[in-house]
């Protein structure tokens, strides 16, 4: 299962579609930045490496599908 903060509250996880609503939660860097001992932005922190983070997100939002049409909607509101 994926992190709750990565969906909007109320969200209900779905084993068959578990992108459903993904990237609608409003704290996804914030959690990590937050949660962090770093006390400004760096590309690494230990283990986690925001740029990894980015380029995975940006994977997913180049998929052609409806789902990622809706998100990036969602976020050009």
């Amino acid at each position: 299962m994926l992190p709750r903060f990565l969906f909007p509250h109320g969200h209900i996880h779905n084993p068959d579609d578990i992108a459903n609503d993904i990237f609608r939660g409003h704290v996804m860097l914030r959690v990590r930045f937050a949660l962090s001992s770093t006390p400004s932005w760096v590309v690494k922190d230990g283990t986690f490496s925001y740029q990894d983070f980015y380029h995975h997100i940006v994977e997913l939002l180049e998929e052609d599908d409806e789902e990622t049409s809706q998100v990036i909607k969602l976020y050009n509101q």
